[in-house]
């Protein structure tokens, strides 16, 4: 299995919401959902996620 750090675009965004974190880490992050809508509106985000 090979893990990268990538870029969340069009081609992979879905894949993407389905990444979790640990039951216990929930109430530090956002959503995957939330964070990708954010960096759509906040030029100075730039969505990321180990794909």
């Amino acid at each position: 299995m090979s893990i990268a750090i990538k870029e969340i675009t069009a081609e992979n965004w879905f894949q993407a919401l389905k990444l979790k974190v640990k039951d216990d880490q929930e109430n530090y992050v956002a959503s995957n959902a939330a964070s990708i809508a954010q960096s759509k509106f906040h030029t100075f985000l730039n969505a990321m996620a180990f794909i």
